[in-house]
């Protein structure tokens, strides 16, 4: 976390960054770069789908740029615990006002004492780093 080389995917933290991740047996969980799959939690299906040289994959996911962005600023919450916005929207290409619903979002949290926010930087609080995901949610837009 000092050197900021940590990394969060499904199995935990990790220095691996940008790493493909290849799930083996029944429920677990592929990711690449633009997607993630899962495969069924049914041992007899996923042996099954083995056995007839298929994939036992029960769902996926196609990652749009979007979702890619709140990935990058979710991974940014979770290891660093702040998002540089003014950074963010060079980096991706966007502009500021991209994230202005998110903006509005931050006021319950800054409330709380979990974050602070100013100059377009996102800073996660002592306290806020107990509730890293609480603070993370605000840009998964599939919760």
């Amino acid at each position: 976390a000092q050197k900021g080389t940590l990394h969060r995917n499904f199995q935990g933290y990790s220095t691996h960054a940008g790493c493909s991740i290849a799930g083996f047996g029944p429920s677990a969980i592929s990711q690449t770069k633009k997607s993630y799959r899962q495969n069924t939690k049914d041992l007899g299906v996923y042996t099954e789908a083995i056995n007839n040289g298929n994939l036992p994959i029960e769902k996926g996911l196609i990652l749009t740029d979007e979702d890619q962005l709140r990935r990058d600023i979710i991974m940014q919450i979770m290891c660093k615990g702040s998002v540089n916005f003014h950074a963010l929207s060079s980096t991706w290409d966007l502009p500021l006002d991209h994230f202005a619903n998110d903006f509005k979002a931050f006021q319950p949290l800054i409330d709380d004492g979990l974050i602070s926010f100013s100059s377009h930087t996102l800073q996660v609080t002592q306290i806020g780093r107990f509730f890293l995901r609480h603070v993370a949610k605000v840009f998964d837009k599939y919760i």
